[in-house]
Formats: C-alpha cells, structure tokens, sequence
C-alpha cells in the first residue's frame, strides 16, 4: 500500500473530510524556502488529481500530501483541520517504531500508518486536530529527539512545516535516490485499508 490509498480509507472512514491539499514541490537542501504550487482536491477526485500531477511532474519535481484539510461542520460551513503527520530522521525501524507507538497511544488515535521512505519513515495518524493543537503536536515531535545521540525527528522538516502551516509528506518517487513512493510497513487499528483504499 501507498499513502494515498491510506489517505483514500481515512478520508472515506471520516465522511466530514470535504477536501485535502497536495503540492508539487522542489527540494532544495538546506533551503529556507519552500518551493511549492499547492492544490485543493475534492475527496472524489483525489486519486484523479494524484494521477495527473504525476504525469506532469518535470525532473526535481515531487508530490507531498499535506496535513491541512477541509471538514464539514454540519451547518454549511467548513473549518481547516490537520491529520498528524510525521517524518522521521531516524533510519532505525524499531527506534520510529517506538516513537510512532508514543504519539499515538498519545492522541489516542483509532488508526495509524508507517510507511518506508527509502531513507527514513513516514507516520500518518488517523485523528484531526484544530491549528493550535497541531502547533502544539509539531512542537512535541521536536520533544522525541533526545538531548545527546542521534536525532528521531528530522528537525529542520518540523520547522520547514511550522513556517508553512502545514505538516507535507512526499507521495511521489521522482527524483534521485528514491525509486519507489514510500511503502506501507505498518498499521495500527483493525480497519481494513486496503479494501476500504479500493471500495
């Protein structure tokens, strides 16, 4: 599984989600700017957006999901909310293992995913949060990293995101070393993905 079939069944579990926001995006290394054109997608037409976006991707180009996501209150009107998500410096499984067990034990969060970046991990954790809690979750993650030894958390993502205002996922594998979108290694909840990522 790829994040965008977990992000089709959190989004088909939540019926209130209206929308989500994906970019293409440039990574330059150590930059402080964040070169990107985000879009808005319908929950309908996510993977026919995703789809196109790849097609048209140009070399150095990649696809990133963001946290920020558009839900329904009942009366009309939507509010902005961010799914938790998290990039991991760690190349060690077990030690994002653990930390991911941490954050969503947590937010007592129903589900959750890891997936294998290639270089690191990625976790999608499957609750909303309103602006200041996000605030307050991203500035947690920093908390993971220990005082002395390698880092858990990529730091400079945490304050990339904090100055965009919202969290980003790569979903894309389109420029050197990555070969492959990020992979599912791990689940947490008795939701069944994968079917409900192809219903």
């Amino acid at each position: 599984m790829e994040p965008v079939e977990y992000v089709l069944s959190l989004v088909g579990s939540r019926r209130t989600i209206q929308a989500i926001e994906l970019s293409v995006y440039t990574n330059v290394p150590e930059s402080l700017i964040d070169e990107r054109v985000s879009k808005r997608t319908s929950v309908r037409s996510i993977r026919k957006d995703f789809d196109a976006l790849t097609a048209s991707l140009l070399p150095g180009q990649e696809i990133a999901f963001h946290s920020r996501v558009l839900v329904g209150t009942g009366e009309g009107k939507a509010v902005k909310r961010h799914i938790p998500l998290v990039d991991f410096r760690t190349p060690d499984r077990r030690l994002a293992e653990e930390a991911a067990d941490v954050l969503i034990r947590e937010q007592e969060a129903i589900d959750a995913a890891l997936f294998g970046s290639g270089r690191s991990y990625h976790l999608y954790i499957g609750t909303l949060m309103p602006e200041s809690e996000w605030v307050r979750f991203m500035g947690r993650l920093l908390l993971l990293n220990p005082r002395e030894g390698p880092a858990v958390i990529d730091a400079r993502w945490v304050g990339h995101r904090l100055m965009s205002g919202f969290g980003a996922l790569r979903w894309s594998a389109n420029t050197p070393p990555y070969t492959r979108p990020p992979q599912l290694l791990r689940c947490w909840g008795n939701r069944p993905l994968a079917d409900q990522a192809t219903a």
